[in-house]
């Protein structure tokens, strides 16, 4: 009697086990995609709605448009910072095993990233046209190969390594609405600061040593998904290299020649 009750007893934990791994691998992708896209796409209606940008420095309608645009993208950047780190907490072996590693809680926030990306599409495609070519192609890529990891369970790790990026983000979108309010203060210089660090450390190197990565353990992806890792890394690569040289040209450079420009006239 005791045996079958033991041996009842596992074949129980076996069961809760079998579930607890389903509920891992079957977690419902979709609905979080889409109400992720629903959601950013109604704060900013609603944004639009409360006009909420009366300091703009120009209150056109392409600058009221963008400030809704980057406040909603900060939203993103701070909720996505802030997941990818209790992801690592949850599961540091995301960091270790990129390809096979799945939790909920990464399944969720690449879920609630694709969404966003597709939302942030949307909103460039029907508010500024095709001008942002760079954010596009970026918005593209990422989709692609979140996706990708989404529907074939694999390469959590990857994606959450990649929104680390995110950090850097938290600032870059500071800086713009900053700038859109005409917004000059000591602030303005600490987030200067706190930008360039985690644009070469978050987005420069992070990039290039996930490039490195996949070049390293191509053996480890299947050859189609290797490509569109690669292509998207790369795109990513050079996008960020040249939001890192925009960045020094139009804040620092420009800061740079100004000074000296001014100790000229006090000469």
């Amino acid at each position: 009697m005791s045996n079958t009750l033991m041996r009842r007893g596992e074949m129980n934990g076996i069961e809760v086990a079998r579930s607890a791994q389903n509920i891992t691998m079957n977690f419902p992708i979709a609905p979080i995609v889409f109400s992720s896209c629903g959601s950013f796409l109604g704060l900013a209606y609603l944004l639009k709605k409360k006009s909420f940008p009366k300091y703009l420095k120009d209150p056109g309608r392409r600058n009221a448009w963008l400030w809704r645009n980057t406040f909603c993208s900060l939203i993103h950047s701070c909720a996505s910072a802030v997941w990818t780190f209790f992801c690592y907490y949850d599961e540091p072996k995301l960091l270790g095993d990129m390809v096979n590693t799945t939790t909920n809680l990464s399944i969720q926030l690449l879920s609630f990233s694709t969404g966003y990306f597709m939302y942030d599409f949307l909103d460039v495609v029907l508010n500024d046209g095709f001008r942002q070519v760079f954010i596009l192609t970026h918005h593209t890529a990422v989709i692609t190969a979140f996706s990708l990891a989404l529907t074939n369970e694999r390469y959590m790790g990857f994606g959450v390594c990649a929104l680390i990026m995110e950090f850097n983000s938290i600032f870059l979108h500071i800086r713009r609405l900053m700038k859109l309010v005409n917004h000059s203060s000591g602030w303005k210089s600490i987030n200067g600061v706190f930008l360039l660090l985690t644009m070469l450390f978050c987005r420069i190197c992070l990039s290039c040593w996930m490039v490195r990565w996949l070049l390293q353990n191509r053996d480890l992806l299947q050859y189609s998904h290797y490509v569109v890792g690669l292509v998207g890394m790369v795109i990513m690569t050079v996008t960020n290299v040249g939001l890192m040289y925009r960045l020094w040209m139009s804040d620092f450079h420009k800061k740079s020649i100004n000074k000296k420009v001014l100790s000229e006239i006090k000469k």
